[in-house]
């Protein structure tokens, strides 16, 4: 036997081999190992049967090493070829999976007693060959669970539509590195998981009224469902402390923690023990919503209240107890004031002929919407208006501009293309009204500047544009009209009404202060 473990029969030609690689400039170590019968038919035995390259066993622990990794090849269990078993070798099958599971004497006696039947049974190596394959072990998985605690397994995969893929999840729990070391009552316990696993996804499809097929498809509709809810876990803890262990387990699945055997099995028996309970909740989630969160939805209807359940976005089921108040508590202050808000704005678009605004009625109507409103109430309609026309607003200020809206009495008026032009001429032309007296070519150049006609009745430009096209007109024949008046009075008469005029006109007044420099 060399260095690593490989042997092989002693000959003349193999000692001289041994010898020179011993004298050489090179020594490599090698020894002379003596083998009972046994352990000779034990490693070739053991060669043959599980496809082991020729003498690369050399102690029985090392075989034991080889042939579990041959056993891990076969995917499935191997003591699940009992009942495949027709030349009578599983006893083998049984040594071996002793074999690899001892060491030092213990396998070195299970190699002896494996290296007797060798030479007792000769043809038990080819035999043992023919029943180690993938074919038998997926034949004898079948048989072991059409028999295993009767059936159930199959049954419940047939109900969930996993028949296809029982095989590849036995296979998926026997990849483990040391499952190959697993006697038959610890592959059953194994078994006995992929069982629970099934029954969570029936159970899973029967709440939910879903179709899954597997615990990961399971999981996923069972996080659809939480995102959509409406309240958070731990605030329906405090409300049902009898779902205490399957809102557990929930939360553990609402936020991808690992689900370990026994938390599946806690939440199996959690989901069979109170089905009534959990149905109620997850059929009627917004009477849990109403109930949880209560003292925020004080005065609303149940329709209102599954707005509010609707509008909120963020998922609730693993917020926590107060987080979910908090987002609860907004989303019905928000409700409350876009209820108000509604109000406002229909109001608003009942009493205008459907205006959107009061920025849209002005564009509208070319007329600054506030040069129709009486001083009494300007302020307040200045203030109303604002609200109107912004995109935030504070609840306060929307019962307010409401409140305003319902007593307001301006509606019919406005509505009258005679006041509005009135109501320009009045407060946007002014004065200049005998030299501008083309309303509408007022507007028009108004429209020019590219200022909303909202903002008319007190933007500086405006004003000023006013000015100018007045002063246009006035410079183009308008002063001849005035010189003409003047002219023809008497000294007397022009002196009495110059003086009523600067009585009554301020700033002529002080223009002619300016002009005297007195």
């Amino acid at each position: 036997m060399d260095a690593e473990g490989h042997r092989d029969s002693m000959t003349p030609d193999k000692l001289a081999e041994m010898i020179g690689n011993y004298i050489g400039k090179s020594p490599k170590a090698t020894y002379i190992v003596s083998l009972t019968e046994e352990e000779k038919s034990f490693y070739e035995f053991t060669e043959s049967a599980w496809g082991i390259p020729t003498n690369s066993c050399s102690s029985p622990q090392q075989a034991g090493t080889l042939v579990l990794s041959k056993m891990r090849e076969l995917s499935y269990p191997v003591w699940c070829l009992e009942d495949v078993d027709t030349t009578g070798v599983f006893d083998l099958v049984k040594l071996y999976i002793k074999l690899v599971q001892s060491k030092g004497d213990d396998a070195h006696d299970v190699a002896n007693e494996i290296g007797k039947i060798a030479i007792q049974r000769p043809s038990s190596a080819n035999n043992l060959k023919a029943l180690l394959t993938l074919n038998n072990c997926k034949k004898g998985i079948r048989i072991f669970l059409e028999r295993f605690e009767s059936g159930k397994l199959l049954n419940i995969a047939k109900e969930i539509g996993a028949e296809d893929s029982v095989l590849t999840d036995i296979k998926k729990l026997f990849s483990v590195q040391y499952s190959a070391l697993w006697i038959g009552s610890t592959g059953e316990d194994e078994i006995r998981k992929l069982l629970t696993e099934y029954e969570v996804v029936r159970s899973t499809n029967i709440l939910l009224n879903v179709t899954a097929h597997s615990k990961d498809t399971a999981f996923k509709e069972w996080r659809e469902t939480l995102k959509f809810i409406g309240f958070s876990c731990e605030s329906i803890k405090a409300k049902k402390p009898a779902l205490d262990k399957f809102l557990y387990n929930l939360l553990r699945i609402a936020n991808y923690e690992d689900m370990l055997p026994e938390h599946m099995k806690s939440f199996l028996d959690e989901m069979t023990n109170h089905l009534a309970d959990i149905r109620e909740i997850l059929d009627k989630p917004l009477t849990v919503f109403m109930d949880v969160y209560a003292p925020y939805l004080e005065g609303f209807t149940e329709a209102e209240c599954e707005e509010i359940k609707n509008s909120i976005t963020s998922e609730m089921f693993t917020a926590s107890s107060t987080s979910s108040n908090a987002t609860v508590k907004k989303a019905a202050e928000d409700y409350r004031k876009n209820q108000v808000k509604s109000q406002l704005y229909k109001l608003w678009s009942d009493k205008t002929g459907g205006s959107k605004s009061p920025r849209v009625w002005s564009e509208k109507y070319h007329t600054p919407i506030l040069c129709c409103i009486k001083g009494s109430q300007y302020a307040n309609a200045k203030k109303t208006f604002a609200t109107l026309n912004s995109s935030t607003q504070s609840e306060a200020d929307i019962k307010e501009a409401l409140a305003f809206l319902q007593e307001a009495d301006f509606f019919d008026d406005i509505a009258l293309a005679d006041y509005r032009d009135k109501c320009f001429a009045m407060r946007i032309i002014g004065d200049y009204i005998n030299l501008l007296s083309d309303i509408n070519e007022v507007r028009e150049a108004l429209e020019s500047t590219g200022i909303s006609a909202y903002e008319w009745n007190d933007n500086p430009s405006i004003k000023s544009k006013i000015s100018d096209m007045a002063a246009a007109e006035y410079n183009a024949g308008g002063s001849d009209k005035v010189v003409s008046i003047l002219e023809g009075m008497d000294d007397a008469e022009l002196k009495k009404w110059l003086t009523d005029i600067v009585r009554k006109d301020m700033g002529l007044g002080v223009k002619i202060i300016i002009n005297r420099g007195v």
